[in-house]
């Protein structure tokens, strides 16, 4: 869970309300907060949630992403190096 403004990374793989809240003003932080100790249920929701997801994102997970990434942008690149070579 998390508070924070318009935040790119957690808007593509998170729902607000569900795994963040976006405040636009300090006082968006304690209406959340305000908010979550009225509904103990919607705050232990919410942690739980966040303790499964945090499991779709540990070291290697993330590595094994760029290295995927990294792979495969170098096998195109060798692949356009192989036509362009094949041109000249």
């Amino acid at each position: 869970m998390a508070l924070l403004g318009q935040e790119s990374a957690f808007q593509a793989v998170g729902q607000p309300g569900q795994d963040y809240f976006e405040v636009k003003a300090p006082e968006g932080v304690l209406q959340i907060v305000d908010y979550l100790r009225q509904n103990p249920a919607v705050f232990e929701k919410m942690r739980q949630k966040g303790k499964e997801r945090s499991q779709e994102f540990t070291f290697d997970k993330i590595q094994k992403e760029w290295v995927d990434l990294l792979t495969s942008t170098v096998t195109f690149l060798r692949r356009i190096s192989e036509q362009i070579t094949m041109l000249v």
